[in-house]
């Protein structure tokens, strides 16, 4: 009997690489392990990214094909071409848009938990979260200007989980410096 997919939420997801990784994961009858629920990214460019990734999961067939409409937008991206990509596929794309957000955590602002909580309502598993700090490549700092100040780039790499279960499983984004 295969199991339900275990939920993961990405916080400061940038374009999407780790739920990417769990996303791609499959059991031994290549059922999906993992099922990426929400993904938070502050950044246009990166968000951008994120929700075309959660549009391709979801329109992706079992074989792990793409339609030939995607494959052809991606031939030839332009803002025409996406519209008629969305208008073709509406649930997939709706359901990217809810799973991917743009949005910036803010201590003392719960409207990103509250919205993970109803999301994971009636389910009673195992839970992955993903946090760390921002991508070097999408972040507003910038590469230069934290390489000047080791403390603080320390200080960034912590990550805490808003997560109470202990069914709660929190992976740390780990940030390399060059």
């Amino acid at each position: 009997m295969p199991m339900d997919p275990i939920p993961v939420i990405d916080l400061f997801a940038g374009p999407g690489g780790m739920s990417e990784g769990f996303s791609s994961l499959r059991d031994e009858n290549d059922e999906p392990v993992f099922r990426s629920i929400m993904s938070i990214e502050m950044e246009r460019t990166a968000h951008a990214t994120l929700r075309l990734r959660a549009f391709a999961r979801r329109l992706m067939d079992a074989d792990g094909r793409l339609p030939q409409d995607y494959i052809d937008y991606l031939g030839t991206p332009s803002s025409e071409n996406l519209e008629r990509l969305k208008d073709s596929h509406p649930e997939e794309w709706a359901a990217a848009e809810a799973e991917a957000i743009q949005g910036t955590l803010k201590e003392g602002d719960d409207e990103f938990v509250e919205m993970a909580k109803k999301r994971l309502q009636g389910y009673d598993g195992p839970l992955v979260l993903i946090g760390g700090p921002p991508c070097q490549a999408y972040s507003l700092v910038g590469r230069a200007r934290r390489t000047h100040d080791k403390d603080r780039l320390e200080s960034r790499r912590s990550t805490s989980a808003i997560c109470g279960s202990s069914k709660c499983s929190g992976l740390r984004r780990l940030s390399w410096r060059t």
